[in-house]
């Protein structure tokens, strides 16, 4: 019989891969199940066919706990979409591509697999997704399997030697198949779709789809994780099924122009490049408060290695990629799952050879990741591999994580080099807020005026105290620009932040727009209406916070004062006006009752517990 047994790559070098006999006999049973059954070939009936024939993907998809009968249940009794026409070509495009990225010189029945794997568009990945299987875990096995390097959870059968391979002559070769026996998969597989006994003679049709020109793979619509084709810094799934399958690529985004430009931060970034350019301990750490820009100091590194040029050093051509712990941590509820996950993570950044620096956000919580799934937990397991460079990272936590998890294990703060990341001056904020206009304006369709971002920073700055900048000017920016565009205006104006910014600090919106100067010349006469009686004493109080308003002092309180009388003459009442005055709100104040305090071991609440005892890294209420 006579059969062409290559796959034509489309937009790759003019050349043709043969098909392998174990190949060529899933191929076959393919066909006939899908004649039989009345209907087109698709990758179900490709995924059927893997379990009729004794090859290495059987073995794979067996050992991984995939069975025929679970494929059939889910094809018979759940509802899904009919894939797209063009998926087989996509398919067999795949299978070849993946045979030339990987030396080989025919296309197998694991190149297949990982095709089906890889194809999410597929019924084939979406009837493995039903049947409770993870086809990144079948990818990773199959890629194992095809390399050559046994898997930790799988234990694989004999492989069937290369032998059995043929070598096309002329783009064609002469083949006799034995007849296989119709296994009892098969047998399972006839009966579960109801078809008759498979001709195992009728092979005339098996390579029609071979011979196609797969033109179709670039037509398929781009997955939201799925990279630029021929970008230098992509990633093959197949070699990195961790890294991509879990993490982002920072840097094929900033190629795709994808990421917010970072505006400032110069002396940061620097920092960051010299760190990650050292031989060992290249780890830095960035520590700053929430919201001052520690992701963005990150992405615009990413966007400095992709525009290249001699300031990157070395770094031109590393990938960076974020990683987040909970992506990580999800599915490894079955104790070992976690350690298999990590120790796949340390082999792909390992096999990498330093070209891939991984980005983890609240590095803090890789201590005591995973602890109960092995005597270690994620950072004692990464130590060593930190320590000697093979694991370039960069790890962002907030000053307080810091001290808490870093500074009480000195062998982890070792590994980390710590890079300070302090919060913008109002003029620093300012200018990032003028870098990012054109973003908001386009995702709004409005304009912002000059003086809405000049009060977006003043006024987030002065009311909104559980953020920091530039974090909370950016969010006040972003819902005015909302607030102007829900009541159809074009323009975003400083009475809209002004209302944006009175809803989150719960103050009149009038108050707001009152100058601080204007407002501090009249708070004698505003004391005056609610401490009656007390005419020197309010003057007293008026004029300290004036003047230190006034700025002639160093950066110290605004005022310290010493209320004295007896009860019921209103000290507390003075106490709770100046707060009303001064932030809006009566109970803006924390009160103190030394009352509390008279026995010695009280004064703990107030300084915190001495060395030694429970609770003594927490601090106390000062």
């Amino acid at each position: 019989m006579h059969r062409s047994g290559c796959f034509t790559l489309a937009n790759m070098h003019a050349r043709s891969y043969p098909a392998s006999i174990e190949l060529g006999r899933v191929m076959a049973e393919a066909h006939d199940i899908a004649e039989k059954s009345g209907q087109s070939l698709t990758s179900v009936h490709l995924l059927l066919s893997l379990f009729t024939v004794d090859t290495r993907a059987r073995t794979v998809l067996e050992d991984g706990g995939l069975d025929v009968d679970e494929i059939l249940d889910v094809v018979l009794d759940e509802e899904l979409e009919a894939e797209p026409i063009d998926s087989v070509p996509v398919i067999n495009a795949k299978a070849a591509k993946l045979a030339e990225s990987n030396g080989d010189e025919v296309i197998g029945s694991l190149h297949l697999v990982l095709a089906l794997c890889r194809v999410t568009q597929s019924l084939a990945y979406r009837v493995m997704s039903v049947a409770g299987k993870n086809p990144a875990d079948v990818r990773s096995a199959a890629h194992r399997a095809l390399t050559g390097r046994k898997p930790r959870s799988y234990r694989f059968r004999t492989a069937i030697p290369h032998a059995d391979r043929i070598e096309p002559k002329g783009g064609s070769t002469t083949t006799t198949f034995a007849e296989p026996k119709p296994t009892h998969i098969a047998a399972t597989a006839r009966l579960g779709l109801g078809l008759p006994e498979p001709n195992f003679d009728q092979l005339s049709t098996l390579t029609q789809e071979l011979r196609k020109p797969p033109q179709v793979e670039q037509e398929l619509p781009s997955l939201p994780n799925e990279e630029a084709v021929g970008s230098r810094f992509t990633l093959d799934s197949d070699i990195f099924p961790i890294l991509t399958s879990l993490g982002r690529n920072l840097t094929v985004l900033a190629e795709r122009k994808q990421l917010d430009p970072l505006i400032g931060r110069e002396q940061e970034v620097e920092q960051l490049v010299d760190i990650l350019n050292k031989r060992r301990a290249n780890n830095p750490c960035l520590v700053g408060d929430p919201g001052v820009g520690k992701t963005a100091i990150i992405e615009g590194l990413a966007q400095l290695i992709v525009q290249g040029g001699a300031s990157v050093g070395a770094l031109g051509q590393k990938v960076v990629v974020e990683l987040e712990m909970g992506s990580i941590l999800a599915g490894t509820q079955l104790r070992g799952a976690f350690s298999e996950r990590l120790a796949q993570l340390k082999d792909e950044m390992a096999q990498a050879g330093g070209r891939i620096i991984l980005f983890i956000d609240e590095i803090h919580t890789l201590i005591g990741a995973g602890a109960g799934d092995g005597p270690l937990d994620a950072a004692n397991e990464l130590k060593t591999a930190l320590a000697r460079g093979e694991f370039p990272c960069i790890g962002s936590t907030t000053e307080r994580e810091y001290r808490k998890h870093f500074e009480s294990d000195p062998s982890l703060e070792r590994r980390f080099q710590l890079v300070l990341v302090d919060p913008p001056s109002a003029e620093e904020a300012l200018q990032v807020l003028d870098g990012l206009r054109t973003f908001y304006e386009e995702h709004h369709r409005v304009k912002y005026r000059q003086d809405a971002l000049t009060a977006a920073v003043r006024l987030s700055d002065r009311w909104i105290h559980d953020k920091f900048l530039p974090s909370k000017a950016i969010d006040v920016m972003d819902t005015a620009g909302a607030y102007a565009s829900r009541h159809n205006r074009e323009h975003v104006t400083e009475s809209d932040v002004a209302q944006v910014v009175a809803k989150i600090a719960k103050v009149p919106s009038e108050r707001l727009q009152v100058n601080d100067v204007d407002r501090l010349l009249s708070m004698q006469d505003h004391l005056a209406t609610k401490i009656i009686s007390h005419t020197s004493q309010v003057s007293k109080i008026a004029s300290v916070i004036q003047r230190n308003f006034a700025g002639f002092t160093s950066s110290r309180p605004m005022g310290s004062f010493l209320l004295l009388g007896p009860t019921g003459v209103g000290k507390t009442e003075c106490a709770k006006v100046v707060a009303e005055f001064l932030f809006g709100n009566r109970e803006a104040l924390t009160r103190i009752d030394m009352s509390e305090f008279m026995e010695a071991h009280s004064i703990s609440r107030l300084i915190g517990s001495p060395p030694g005892y429970v609770g003594h890294e927490h601090g106390g209420q000062l």
